[in-house]
């Protein structure tokens, strides 16, 4: 009996869990895109940075929390399933209800630059100082260099926003979202994100 309650609790907190990670996770985009648009942000770059970064943080807050608390299969194998599945699935379904238009600079651009981090990864995984039992490791100097890369490619996003941003000159009028109320949304999607992440691991 005290093992089916015991089940039945993880199970239920497991769930909060995921409810925490999905809420903060989208006030934390809302938040950060209302900034963005109030900065004339364009919408390219607001999606390969602000969105991308913030529908990603709560396999963040999973890979780092399982990382500290020593599942370090958990942390490798949520990076892996979730790009498998942002890929397959979300793009799959997405293009069931309507044709997705690919620009010129995402083939040239983002799609070699992402196909080249996977393989360094695999590099990395396969080359490291292996541990018993498993075949190679990533550590703080591979994480250093794949933090690199990342700031990398930042700097590259920030130059085609400021690029766009002389191209384009739009000045539409849309409803913000006031400052204060995008700060808030972005604390308290931070804050449901970590604790999300705690709860699931």
């Amino acid at each position: 009996m005290n093992s089916f309650v015991s089940v039945l609790i993880a199970i239920l907190v497991l769930l909060v869990g995921f409810m925490l990670l999905i809420k903060g996770a989208d006030a934390f985009v809302d938040g950060s895109s209302a900034v963005a648009r109030r900065l004339r942000v364009p919408g390219l770059v607001i999606g390969l940075t602000i969105v991308a970064m913030g529908t990603s943080l709560p396999e963040l807050a999973v890979s780092v929390t399982a990382a500290l608390a020593g599942s370090n299969e958990i942390a490798v194998s949520n990076v892996t399933g979730s790009n498998i599945f942002n890929l397959m699935i979300v793009l799959g379904v997405s293009a069931l209800f309507t044709p997705l238009s690919v620009s010129r600079e995402s083939l040239t651009h983002e799609f070699p630059y992402s196909v080249a981090c996977a393989l360094l990864l695999a590099v990395m995984g396969a080359t490291g100082a292996a541990a018993p039992g498993t075949i190679g490791s990533i550590g703080r100097i591979e994480g250093v260099v794949l933090l690199i890369f990342f700031v990398l490619f930042l700097l590259y996003t920030l130059r085609e926003a400021n690029k766009a941003r002389k191209i384009t000159r739009q000045e539409e009028k849309e409803e913000l979202m006031s400052l204060g109320k995008s700060l808030l949304l972005i604390l308290v999607g931070m804050l449901a994100i970590k604790f999300g992440g705690d709860f699931v691991v």
